[in-house]
């Protein structure tokens, strides 16, 4: 009994180091890179942030905060702020910006995934910021597809276009390149198809949108399958096609 009871007081010390070893295991499996995920398949990933601000649900807002990790399965988001680090439970933090007038923020999902999405409280045409992005692996599979299905297109188009490069769109009729006016065709499903806004992107990516305003620079709109959704903003390249609804017509634009 005694040299039983001598081997297991032995194996005592390594069973603590086996359990020890096991729970920082699993405790760093747990653990997640915070990662952004953005509409498009782009995504922010944690060494892209720098220096953040975290806004409460209760109003109150963490400035010049760094976020060091994000347990998604215990929801919860480690940051350092003033060489201490702190965590904060996802349900306590109503948005992620980069600073007062930021063009998006990031929020958390039901399944607790970090999200980009507009910022409604977004001031246009004064001092802003924006969080970095970079190509995922699955929207780099998209656009080296898009890219491959339409380079004969592209390059038809740069030879057409080139002289036009420094041309600006305006709403101005009589500064416009091309204004083609088309009858919509009748159809009786009566789809929200055929009378609503199209912008073809300069990839050949056709979106059907509601148009809400249209610079010489830039167009903002909304999808016309998510009304309710954020606005979204597109820089017009010379390869950008609007095509606009109006009274039972279809103005083209390019």
């Amino acid at each position: 009994m005694k040299t039983q009871s001598t081997h297991f007081k032995r194996l005592l010390p390594l069973l603590g180091i086996l359990l020890f070893c096991f729970n920082a295991l699993s405790q760093t499996n747990s653990k997640n890179e915070f990662t952004a995920f953005w509409p498009n398949g782009d995504v922010t990933r944690q060494a892209d942030l720098g220096q953040v601000w975290i806004v409460k649900t209760n109003g109150k807002i963490v400035k010049e905060a760094k976020i060091r990790e994000y347990n998604k399965a215990k929801g919860k988001l480690v940051y350092e702020r003033e060489r201490t680090l702190h965590d904060i439970e996802t349900f306590n933090i109503k948005s992620i910006t980069k600073s007062s007038n930021c063009a998006h923020h990031i929020y958390f999902d039901k399944e607790g995934n970090p999200m980009v999405t507009k910022n409604p409280e977004y001031a246009y045409g004064f001092d802003h910021t924006d969080f970095k992005k970079s190509e995922s692996t699955v929207s780099k599979q998209i656009a080296q597809t898009t890219t491959t299905s339409s380079t004969a297109e592209n390059l038809q188009r740069k030879d057409s276009t080139s002289s036009k490069q420094t041309l600006k769109l305006t709403l101005d009729s009589a500064k416009v390149l091309k204004k083609v006016f088309a009858p919509v065709a009748s159809s009786s499903t009566n789809t929200y198809a055929n009378v609503c806004d199209t912008v073809v992107k300069a990839d050949g990516t056709r979106v059907l949108v509601k148009i809400l305003e249209l610079s010489e620079f830039e167009i903002r709109y909304k999808r016309m399958d998510y009304l309710t959704g954020p606005v979204y903003n597109l820089i017009i390249k010379p390869e950008t096609k609007v095509i606009q609804y109006e009274k039972s017509r279809t103005v083209i634009i390019n």
